[in-house]
């Protein structure tokens, strides 16, 4: 299975970069991150671990991931420890803001199932890119406000 997802995300490559890779957010955007763990209260770094509490169609699980590649702000990638299973992180700046791409990869069955099929899967990855677009703009809207006094 391969899930690939690009969309435009109003915010410097750096901003989103580090927002993005802040662990923290995935229950608030991925529609099956029930909770997160470990390093989760800055964007991970080469070598740091991170656990994941998911539902799936075969149950809850924790999964173990570790950070892959790293090359801030243009690209990182964590892996599911023992596993196939990869997502990799792209950024690069353009004038409408930062090109954003999510790719999910694995060659083999893993045990974490999103959804019933194929489609449901990656219907569920669709609309968590989504999610996390609309947490990253509004993090990032937020912190532009000046002070506002009433």
């Amino acid at each position: 299975m391969k899930s690939d997802n690009k969309i435009v995300i109003k915010g410097s490559v750096e901003k989103v970069f580090d927002l993005i890779t802040q662990v923290r957010f995935w229950p608030e955007w991925h529609l099956a991150t029930r909770a997160v763990s470990g390093v989760t209260e800055r964007p991970f770094r080469p070598g740091d671990v991170f656990y994941e509490f998911v539902r799936t169609n075969n149950g809850p699980r924790e999964i173990e991931w570790h950070v892959a590649e790293y090359d801030r702000p243009r690209s990182a990638s964590i892996q599911l420890k023992d596993s196939s299973l990869k997502i990799t992180y792209t950024f690069e700046q353009t004038a409408e803001g930062t090109v954003f791409g999510r790719t999910l990869t694995k060659d083999k069955e893993v045990g974490i199932e999103l959804g019933k099929d194929n489609a449901e899967a990656l219907r569920i990855e669709t609309q968590s890119v989504e999610n996390l677009v609309r947490l990253v703009e509004r993090i990032i809207e937020c912190e532009n406000v000046g002070p506002s006094y009433p």
